[in-house]
């Protein structure tokens, strides 16, 4: 039971940094029309969308490989913590010293914060086992 909804939660969180990335990537004027935001046609302002964009759907990747192979679990988990942790922390800093976003903005830091910190309590937790598992592999995972 515990290894499944490991691999449920880290699926879920990688599943929503492919989603949101490559939506991103692929159409950020769009996404970002979602919470009220215009872009505008600027290659330069794109290009600054897009890469973070990229880099969350890589990110993305990296977690749910981590859902799907057992040897990944752990590297996967720390990125899910530190990627949208990152995120949840840095948009509440925005809303300390800009103000308050839209009421959707504030929804994806909560939901954020949420996902990173489940995934860093199942970290932990898992902590028992996981030297056990580092030592039967000569791997650097």
């Amino acid at each position: 039971m515990k290894q499944f909804l490991t691999r449920a939660v880290t699926g879920l969180a990688g599943l929503t940094a492919l989603g949101i990335g490559g939506f991103i990537l692929l159409d950020p004027q769009m996404f970002f029309m979602q919470n009220g935001v215009v872009l505008g046609d600027s290659p330069d302002l794109l290009s600054e969308i897009r890469a973070p964009g990229g880099l969350l759907f890589a990110a993305g990747a990296v977690i749910f490989a981590g859902a799907v192979h057992e040897r990944l679990t752990h590297i996967a988990q720390l990125t899910a913590v530190v990627v949208f942790g990152a995120y949840g922390v840095s948009r509440a800093i925005s809303f300390a010293v800009d103000g308050a976003p839209s009421n959707a903005l504030i929804a994806a830091m909560i939901i954020e914060l949420a996902i990173a910190g489940v995934v860093a309590i199942m970290l932990a937790l898992g902590k028992e086992t996981a030297p056990a598992q580092r030592g039967s592999s000569n791997h650097a995972f």
